[in-house]
């Protein structure tokens, strides 16, 4: 968005909300093949590469699919494209990272967490800096989000009380 200058107005912020729902629809549809395909017996990178390879043309064809629907706004003239062409890229940008996430990221990182729910013992040696260090990071924001919920608990509930 940043790159093609758009900010965020009513209708990008009104594409980002429209997209959310359908940003996690790939990854969620990637990472079920590939716990259904370890859950058959497969090792995680087999089930990790066989997985996505599975669903990856269907996952493909449904975001372009959504794609063709929002992205030809863009080329609408007048008051009309100048109110959606925010929303039209936003949404398209969404779904081309959602994509690429869905087929690159997403079974990376199913390969290399899955380990531990199938695996009966496990690894003997230390975690390593990299997974302390986003350990660290997912505590400080579960932290900072209760913080945030007592605060709001506390603004909202003491007013009502008195």
């Amino acid at each position: 968005m940043y790159l093609n200058d758009i900010s965020l107005n009513i209708m990008s912020l009104g594409g980002i909300a429209l997209a959310v729902g359908m940003l996690v629809d790939n990854s969620i549809v990637v990472l079920e093949n590939i716990v259904r395909k370890r859950e058959k017996g497969e090792s995680v990178i087999d089930a990790a590469r066989n997985g996505t390879t599975e669903v990856g043309s269907a996952v493909v064809a449904a975001t372009l699919t959504t794609i063709a629907v929002f992205f030809p706004m863009v080329f609408i003239k007048g008051i009309a494209g100048q109110l959606f062409q925010d929303q039209a890229l936003t949404v398209t940008f969404a779904l081309v990272f959602s994509l690429i996430v869905a087929l690159t990221l997403i079974p990376m990182l199913a390969s290399l967490g899955a380990r531990s729910r199938y695996d009966d013992g496990g690894d003997d040696e230390p975690a390593g800096w990299f997974t302390r260090s986003i350990a660290f990071v997912v505590r400080m924001f579960g932290f900072v989000f209760l913080a945030i919920r007592k605060l709001f608990w506390l603004v909202l509930w003491v007013p009502t009380s008195a």
